[in-house]
């Protein structure tokens, strides 16, 4: 039954988006309607949103999630912080979902939980992706509120890290390795590892920007924050540029 239940208010969700009643950001890196209105195809390699802030360096408990529409097929990163150094990545691709961080401090530095191999990862429509971390790290990868993957992953730590981005990762800004192709909206990040069952019912909920522990809020909807043009709407003022 919930998994019925899950079923429907997805679909109700993707609903909602087609009747183009709010705005998602595309990689090309503007504003572009939401499916229903046409999705977009990019003849140039596509942008990012860049942060001048990092959200998970150093801590042990985290949530990451975003609706997202990949249009790519091969793995890219929706997401990533790190500047110079890569420090963290979320990949997606077809039977590519991933989580992976990099702390200086430890043998051997990176580590990764990605789905099996083989596994169903939607493409070319709309679906939630969402990643927690545990104090114990024990991490967890999530699929339109659906347990996906879990395994251990240590806390990001680089004394570089200073950025975060959407659609593309900060430490490779030059190189433009792996770029997001697709549409993005409602990224939040949390400084709490969210249950399974939170994220169920968030998922599909429009948040108010004052939730207990939401570090980060980006609706890709709003036009006006000082001196940028993807707003924070946690109350946080961790705004994006696009480049």
């Amino acid at each position: 039954m919930k998994k019925i239940l899950l079923f429907i208010a997805c679909c109700l969700f993707a609903i909602a988006y087609g009747q183009g009643s709010v705005r998602a950001l595309g990689f090309t890196g503007d504003r572009v309607p939401m499916p229903g209105g046409g999705i977009p195809t990019e003849a140039n390699p596509p942008a990012g949103v860049s942060i001048s802030h990092s959200f998970l360096n150093n801590r042990a408990e985290y949530t990451w999630e975003a609706w997202v529409f990949n249009q790519s097929n091969e793995e890219s990163w929706v997401y990533g912080e790190g500047n110079p150094q890569l420090t963290f990545a979320v990949g997606l691709g077809p039977g590519v979902f991933y989580v992976a961080a990099h702390n200086e401090g430890v043998s051997p530095p990176w580590q990764l939980v990605s789905i099996p191999t083989g596994a169903a990862v939607p493409t070319n429509e709309w679906a939630h992706f969402a990643v927690t971390r545990r104090n114990n790290g024990t991490t967890t990868l999530y699929i339109n509120g659906v347990q996906v993957a879990t395994g251990a992953l240590h806390v990001q730590s680089h004394s570089a890290t200073s950025q975060a981005a959407i659609g593309i990762n900060p430490g490779f800004t030059s190189q433009i390795d792996l770029p997001f192709r697709g549409i993005v909206d409602e990224v939040r990040i949390w400084n709490r590892a969210l249950t399974e069952d939170e994220i169920r019912h968030k998922m599909t909920e429009r948040l108010t920007g004052s939730e207990p522990g939401l570090a980060a809020y980006y609706r890709m909807d709003q036009d006006a924050c000082p001196g940028a043009d993807v707003c924070d709407a946690s109350g946080q003022n961790n705004h994006g540029v696009r480049f």
